[in-house]
């Protein structure tokens, strides 16, 4: 499994009341897409790409799991980035991760 990071885009904070600059605080949450049933299961928060990768390995190890049955029929995407601070999406540009089958065939 190769996976190419890209650089992490670097967002901006704000200067508060008092002059102190408050850094973001930056969720990003990931949710793997069912190709067959056209849709996404339930959402999750990782803190990187990487990390959800890992998180998404323990239902492909799992046979009795829908991903773990047919990981083919699912992808692994990023719906969205927020700040938590301002409550702001600072991007929702969706992002294709890894195919889970490109997993299933490296254990």
């Amino acid at each position: 499994m190769e996976i190419k990071m890209e650089n992490e885009k670097k967002y901006k904070g704000y200067i508060d009341e008092n002059g102190n600059y408050i850094y973001p605080i930056i969720k990003k949450y990931y949710s793997c897409f069912d190709k067959t049933g056209n849709t996404y299961m339930g959402t999750f928060e990782a803190d990187s790409d990487m990390r959800a990768i890992r998180m998404v390995e323990d239902a492909i190890n799992d046979p009795k799991s829908a991903i773990g049955k047919h990981p083919e029929d699912y992808r692994l995407d990023r719906l969205f980035i927020i700040d938590m601070r301002s409550g702001d999406i600072v991007d929702d540009n969706t992002k294709h991760i890894i195919e889970l089958k490109e997993m299933k065939n490296e254990q």
